[in-house]
C-alpha cells in the first residue's frame, strides 16, 4: 500500500523511526488505524497477505479478524495465500472463492534437477544418486512446492 503513495504517512514513519532500533512492536490498534488512515473511500486497495498458515496462532487470530473487518470496505480487495490444512483460516474463509495451487510432478522433478546442477554434485557423488533424489522428493512433495 504504501509503494503507491508519494511519500509515507508521518504517523507510519513516526512509529517505524520508534521502534526501528528493537523497540516494541506496533499494536494491534496501531496497525489497524494505519490500514485504516491508508484506505481512501474513492480509489481501490489491494492487499496481499502472504503465507497466512505460517504466522502463529494468536497473530494469525488478529489478522483474520482484521480481514473480516476490511471486507466490509467494498474498495479493499484482499488476497491471501496459505496452505489448505488450517482450520481456522478455512473457517473464516469459507464464503470465499479460493484457487488451488498445485506443483506439477514435472515442474518440480525439473527444480530440483536444476538445483541439484547448481550444487555441482557430478563429480562428488555416484551418478545415480541425483536422480534417487529427485523421484524421493517429487515423490515426498504431494504437489507442495516451496523454493
Amino acid at each position: 500500500m504504501l509503494a503507491v503513495l508519494e511519500e509515507i504517512p508521518k504517523p507510519i514513519s513516526d512509529a517505524y523511526d520508534q521502534r526501528s532500533n528493537s523497540g516494541p512492536h506496533l499494536t494491534e490498534l496501531e496497525i489497524r488505524k494505519f490500514v485504516q488512515s491508508l484506505l481512501s473511500p474513492t480509489r481501490v486497495a489491494y492487499i496481499v497477505i502472504d503465507a497466512l498458515d505460517e504466522c502463529a496462532a494468536d497473530h494469525r487470530e488478529f489478522i483474520l479478524s482484521f480481514v473480516r473487518e476490511l471486507r466490509m470496505n467494498r474498495n479493499v480487495r484482499i488476497l491471501i495465500t496459505s496452505r489448505p490444512h488450517v482450520q481456522d483460516i478455512n473457517d473464516c474463509l469459507q464464503m470465499e472463492r479460493k484457487v488451488l495451487i498445485e506443483a506439477d510432478s514435472e515442474d518440480l522433478s525439473k527444480y530440483i534437477s536444476h538445483r541439484l546442477h547448481d550444487l555441482k554434485l557430478k563429480d562428488k557423488v555416484d551418478s545415480s544418486l541425483p536422480q534417487k533424489i529427485i523421484e524421493k522428493l517429487v515423490e515426498g512433495a504431494g504437489g507442495m512446492h516451496v523454493s
